[in-house]
């Protein structure tokens, strides 16, 4: 009987890593790759490998089959992946070289900030054919980086220095290797000229230069004079009386000054953040801050700027009926987060979007002259308005006796207050208008209390009718329908108002 072996052998492989020596060359044998071979009826009788030495030509990954053959000559075989690395050798390769990256971004205060950057471009020995890209730290919010592409977006920035490092790999000779730190810088630009705050020597854009507004704060520690929160050199606004600082600082030739008012011109020529209209560099006009009554708080910083004793943001804003009563008034809110407040602020960066020189000036401050001598009212210590007219008030007028017919004439026991102006003017007031808590008691002839009332007069209360006497009991003395008859009935009128004694006397009620 013959036994023939037709299986071939199992073998198994291993990859592995050489590196060349100085010579440049390296080299492998069987048992280097070999994991195992074995034979359902015996032993292996031989076993080799398609390459044994290898070269710089061979820097990477090389397959490499081993084959094993039995004693009966059935053959198998497996292959393994060897990577040769440079080694000792110089085998020509350019070393990679991976450069620190910077890069800077600016935003505007309410928008998105964003950038791009590629990573490899100022990197040097190497291609994205031939290299690997591997983050070797954790990527900061709002940063994505593939394939040596940066990304960054932040729907909601702040001020900031956010790094990371990466290393960049040779594919095939995986020695060759180097590492970068990438610096991402996030600067503020309040007035969106272009120019971050820590450059712009006018951060606000409202002409006056920023070291100005530090040294000139009133609060020295906040240097925020009008404590809103926002520091002068950021506030367009900075004493809160809704006259923009850039009209406040400037003067006029009628109001003693060199030059007339000028208008920021939205030009920066030479990217120093400060608008042509007043950079020297660039042929504008500059000087101190007006300061109209020589206090020594600028315009800009005084809230009385005229020191007539009525502040800015009313005679500021008092066109019409010019009474000393400001049209617009202060609402405490500000969406647009420029100092300005929002009753005075017609150019709302959040909405209409930033336009170089406009946001500094987007107030609709009347500034009437009221007296037309080319100093306006808020400036000017005598502007020759007409005073509010002052009033002055008789005792309280109580009637003798009244009819409550409802004819529309004397039907209520009303007491009136009447008064005089001292530009001829005149006032009729109710008893309840200057005495809000008077108290009557009426009595009849036999000494019977028939009505009383607290607040008497009082129409805001009690209003037009029910504040007053029409002529009913409020006791069990009345004729019909609650009515009193006529006849003559005493009162008491008690004031109330801490100083003045009770009134009392008679009245005739005819029913």
């Amino acid at each position: 009987m013959i036994v023939s072996d037709n299986t071939a052998p199992e073998v198994t492989c291993n990859d592995i890593t050489v590196q060349l020596d100085a010579n440049g060359v390296a080299t492998i044998t069987v048992d280097d790759i070999n994991g195992g071979a074995t034979d359902n009826c015996g032993t292996i009788d031989t076993m080799f490998i398609s390459q044994e030495t290898f070269n710089c030509d061979n820097v990477g990954e090389n397959q490499v089959t081993l084959t094993a053959i039995d004693e009966c000559g059935n053959e198998a075989t497996c292959t393994a992946t060897v990577t040769v690395e440079e080694g000792d050798a110089d085998c020509g390769f350019d070393p990679f070289k991976a450069n620190d990256d910077i890069l800077t971004l600016i935003y505007c205060p309410g928008e998105t900030v964003s950038g791009e950057l590629d990573l490899f471009a100022n990197d040097e020995g190497f291609t994205r054919e031939n290299v690997s890209f591997t983050i070797l730290t954790d990527l900061p919010n709002g940063v994505s980086a593939t394939d040596g592409n940066l990304i960054y977006v932040n729907e909601e920035p702040t001020e900031a220095v956010i790094t990371f490092t990466y290393s960049v790999c040779h594919t095939v000779n995986t020695e060759n290797c180097d590492t970068a730190e990438v610096t991402i810088v996030v600067l503020l630009d309040t007035d969106c000229d272009g120019v971050p705050n820590n450059d712009d020597i006018d951060d606000d854009d409202d002409g006056i230069l920023d070291i100005i507004e530090e040294e000139n704060a009133l609060d020295q520690t906040s240097l925020d004079s009008d404590g809103d929160g926002i520091v002068d050199r950021l506030d367009i606004d900075s004493d809160n009386d809704g006259i923009v600082d850039n009209i406040e600082w400037q003067s006029t030739i009628a109001e003693d000054g060199e030059y007339d008012y000028i208008l920021p011109l939205g030009i920066d020529s030479n990217g120093d953040g400060w608008d042509d209209a007043y950079d020297p560099t660039s042929n504008g006009i500059t000087y101190e801050p007006w300061d109209m009554d020589l206090d020594g708080t600028p315009d800009y910083l005084d809230t009385d700027t005229d020191s007539e004793g009525e502040d800015d943001n009313v005679e500021g804003w008092d066109e019409f009926p010019n009474d000393s009563i400001a049209d617009v008034s202060f609402i405490g809110s500000d969406a647009d987060g420029d100092g300005l407040d929002d009753a005075y602020d017609t150019y709302n960066t959040t909405t209409e979007g930033w336009t170089r020189g406009q946001n500094a000036i987007g107030s609709n401050a009347y500034l009437q002259d009221t007296d037309a001598d080319g100093v306006r009212d808020w400036r000017d210590a005598v502007d020759d308005r007409t005073p509010p007219e002052q009033f002055a008030c008789g005792e309280p007028v109580i009637p003798n006796a009244f009819s409550p017919n409802q004819d529309g004439y004397n039907d209520y026991f009303k007491i009136m207050i009447y008064c005089t102006g001292d530009q001829g003017g005149s006032d009729e007031r109710v008893l309840g208008d200057d005495f809000n808590d008077a108290r009557i008691e009426i009595f009849n002839r036999w000494g019977n209390l028939v009505y009383e009332q607290e607040r008497y007069g009082n129409e805001s209360y009690w209003g037009d009718v029910d504040a007053w006497w029409d002529g009913s009991s409020m006791h069990d003395m009345q004729l019909g329908d609650n009515q009193l008859p006529t006849a003559t009935y005493y009162y008491i009128l008690y004031f109330n108002d801490g100083s003045r004694e009770p009134i009392t006397g008679f009245v005739f009620l005819n029913n």
